[in-house]
């Protein structure tokens, strides 16, 4: 029995990882098809019109096809504040349960995606509204499949957990809080009350459900989904439930979304390519006379790769790797070394093309590049507060080493070195603000760019298997993501049908609050979610009730897209969680203090910000305006 479990458990491992590779290919296909056709339409003046349906159809597929191999390996984005600090063994245990609801949760979804979805497609003869004839539910059958694959990868993780928790070898502690026989039906018991509380102040009972689902160490992914559909049942019982299939589906049949997936892939080719190693050292050579220059160095490489990846923790990890090093070697202090780099990574939620400005134009229906444009002016200015504060810092302490003998030539040899990689954010930032392109067009272009320079440099060979392991790699980590993605969508679709922003923003106005106090709450909550929570988690729980009340309100909707990234990012630097400060501990297997220890300057740096672009709002607004996005 044991040999027949760990082949099935093989099988399904070269399934999901394939699953994985084909998403992240698919993706590159996607990617050529749409930078011909914005080749042939700039040079010929005419579209291939095949290419827009292949784009749209290719998401719901890329999204199921790499969430199995995210799972299998275990890649969950949870708040594990509370339970970290249990006993192993119980913390064990509780992970099983959480598995069990998220295995709930997909049992359910694929359910709907085989009955609602690919039975009724195929009952109906269910056609393409882009190609005449064309038939859906093959389409429809792929995500179903993976989805069936995704169930059996769950169950035998959940075995293999058990089977872990029952040989005993785990540490055991004293104490009730330490006992599963406590914990496991506490968590049960908390979660039914939750559900019942629903039905009768369904807001609260809602926000009381999630809250005891993500603290229990449920994926936060499983953990918005779930309470979505527990929302649903008690709204409308099963025949609510029944729709979310392809509600799930028209929603991720996006092509403004499909930037995302795009820029994350971009941003593992360019990772790959070795591609911010050019950068930092063309940085250095001509920030060399400053005091601290290659600290500032450091800066402006993570906002010139902010601009080609989009990801805050991406940013920090990609620099830390080859700056942490130069800058320890050259005298400067560990806490302003590490704390440089892990701020500066926040500049990835700014400055365009940030995944979190994706998912807010998508899930409030707001223009992608307005919120790029948005973004840029801020980012820049954020990052001269931080660079102007290494200069400070390293000349009133004197611990930095100048960087001597660079010459003209020496400046304009890594110049050329470097003018591949600077290329990434001109097609990016360059093509959207001159209209040749959409937010989209940019990603996709970016990432033939991007394959095209890491081939040439040879900094990935030109090898099918090699291109497989880079597609295959980014599609892992974007599984998590996106499954995140999924559960929030879930949640939303209740929260709209419960009108819960609408009855928020009704008790705001009632309650006579002025928008500058809704403001500071809302700041405040996104601090301490901040603590326990990632990013994009952060955003996706919050864009769908928060929005609603800003327009209520009368807020600016690009002004509220960047205050709420701007508050993103003091909670990646924010103790004690702070995720990007953890990853640069982790990157300089130094311990997690050594960051902290001076991360607090840059912190209040970005207070400083935040309250700049507050009360002067034409930071955000002029450049979308310059640029037509805005009336």
């Amino acid at each position: 029995m044991k040999r027949v479990l760990t082949a099935v458990a093989n099988g399904i491992d070269s399934v999901s990882k394939s699953g994985a590779s084909l998403a992240g290919i698919l993706m590159i296909v996607v990617a050529l098809l749409v930078t011909l056709d914005v080749f042939v339409r700039g040079v010929f003046g005419f579209s291939f019109a095949w290419v827009y349906p292949i784009a749209v159809w290719s998401l719901p597929i890329f999204i199921f096809l790499c969430i199995p191999a995210g799972v299998r390996a275990g890649t969950h984005i949870r708040v594990d504040i509370l339970i970290r600090r249990l006993a192993p063994r119980t913390q064990s245990l509780i992970t099983f349960v959480g598995e069990f609801f998220g295995l709930l949760l997909i049992v359910i979804l694929t359910y709907f995606f085989w009955d609602n979805m690919v039975g009724t497609a195929y009952r109906l003869e269910e056609t393409s509204s882009h190609w005449a004839g064309f038939p859906m539910w093959p389409l429809y059958a792929i995500v179903a499949v993976f989805l069936t694959f995704l169930i059996i990868a769950m169950v035998l993780r959940m075995v293999r957990d058990m089977r872990e928790y029952l040989t005993g070898g785990l540490e055991e502690r004293e104490g009730l809080i330490h006992q599963s026989h406590f914990i496991i039906p506490l968590i049960l018991v908390l979660v039914v009350l939750g559900a019942l509380l629903y039905t009768v102040q369904p807001m609260i009972g809602l926000l009381i459900l999630l809250m005891i689902l993500l603290f229990s160490g449920v994926p936060v992914g499983f953990g918005l989904g779930l309470m979505g559909l527990i929302g649903l049942y008690f709204y409308g019982g099963f025949d609510a439930m029944a729709p979310i299939a392809a509600i799930l589906y028209g929603k991720l049949e996006s092509y403004e979304f499909l930037c995302l997936p795009m820029f994350m892939l971009g941003g593992g080719i360019l990772a790959r390519g070795k591609l911010g190693d050019q950068l930092f050292g063309f940085a250095s050579n001509w920030l060399n006379w400053l005091p601290g220059g290659v600290g500032v160095a450091a800066v402006v490489t993570c906002a010139l790769l902010a601009a080609m990846i989009g990801s805050s923790v991406a940013v920090a990890a990609a620099v830390g790797m080859f700056a942490i090093p130069a800058l320890l070697s050259r005298g400067y202090d560990k806490p302003l070394t590490y704390s440089t780099i892990a701020s500066g990574g926040a500049l990835g939620l700014l400055i365009p093309p940030s995944a979190i400005f994706v998912f807010y134009g998508w899930m409030c229906h707001q223009s992608i590049g307005a919120m790029f444009m948005a973004g840029l002016i801020p980012g820049l200015v954020l990052m001269a507060f931080m660079a102007i504060y290494v200069i400070f810092s390293c000349k009133r302490s004197g611990h930095y080493e100048r960087i001597t003998g660079i010459t003209w030539g020496m400046r304009l040899r890594s110049l050329l070195v470097a003018l591949p990689a600077l290329g990434g954010p001109v097609i990016v930032i360059g093509g959207i603000y001159s209209g040749i392109f959409t937010p989209t067009e940019a990603a996709c272009v970016l990432v033939v760019y991007c394959l095209m320079v890491s081939f040439i440099q040879k900094g990935i060979p030109l090898r099918p298997r090699a291109v497989s392991d880079v597609a295959g790699s980014a599609s892992g980590l974007a599984g998590m993501i996106m499954f995140i993605v999924v559960g929030a969508l879930v949640m939303a679709h209740v929260v709209a049908l419960e009108q819960i922003p609408q009855t928020l923003a009704n008790w705001i106005v009632e309650a006579g609050m002025a928008n500058w106090m809704v403001i500071v709450m809302m700041g405040v909550l996104y601090i301490i979610m901040g603590m326990f929570m990632e990013g994009a988690a952060m955003c996706l729980l919050t864009m769908p009730i928060f929005f609603p009340i800003t327009v209520t309100l009368g807020m600016d909707p690009w002004w509220f897209g960047v205050f709420m990234c701007a508050f993103v990012g003091v909670s990646l630097i924010t103790p004690p969680v702070g995720l990007n400060c953890f990853v640069i501990a982790g990157v300089a297997r130094d311990s997690v203090g050594a960051v902290f220890r001076g991360i607090w300057p840059f912190v209040l740096l970005e207070f400083i910000f935040i309250i700049l672009f507050t009360v002067w709002q034409p930071l955000v607004t002029w450049l979308p305006r310059l640029a037509g996005f805005i009336p």
